[in-house]
């Protein structure tokens, strides 16, 4: 099976950079965590669109997505993306329509650090994808939301549905 995901960083991609006291991106660390997960099996293609807090996304951010997700050949795509904002991106996507398979995760704790749930999401985002119809989806927290019946509750730091 052949899956695209595509990259805009995220809480999952921040680093703690000692010198500045604070979590910031730098890189990414998809193919560090693509390696641990020892994927075997399926066929996937990475794409960095860009590396961001999803709190700091613009306007443009958030086109770029929908583009790539609009011009990908892939009819099964990821997309690791910040969860400030993961929701209305995902609803932006959604209304393009398009006859593909998106699922969007994230993480509320950095990859680094060991309380992650960067490894469990992604996990769960490629059981998502090669399972449900076509359709815009968020999965996280052990859950998959339709991406118009979702919300971050961010007290609990976690996905509900609505």
């Amino acid at each position: 099976m052949k899956i695209q995901i595509l990259n805009c960083g995220g809480t999952i991609d921040k680093s703690y950079n000692p010198a500045r006291e604070i979590f910031e991106h730098t890189k990414t660390h998809l193919p560090q965590i693509l390696n641990q997960a020892r994927i075997k099996n399926l066929e996937i293609e990475t794409e960095e669109l860009f590396l961001k807090d999803s709190l700091d996304m613009v306007e443009k951010d958030f086109q770029q997505v929908t583009e790539a997700c609009e011009k990908s050949a892939f009819e099964k795509i990821i997309v690791m993306h910040g969860t400030s904002k993961m929701v209305e991106s995902a609803k932006l996507v959604a209304a393009k329509k398009l006859s593909k398979v998106i699922v969007f995760f994230g993480a509320m704790i950095p990859y680094e650090l060991a309380q992650t749930d960067a490894m469990f999401n992604l996990g769960f985002a490629l059981a998502a994808v090669e399972t449900l119809p076509n359709g815009v989806y968020i999965a996280m927290n052990g859950e998959v939301f339709p991406h118009d019946k979702v919300k971050k509750n961010g007290a609990e730091a976690t996905f509900e549905t609505v």
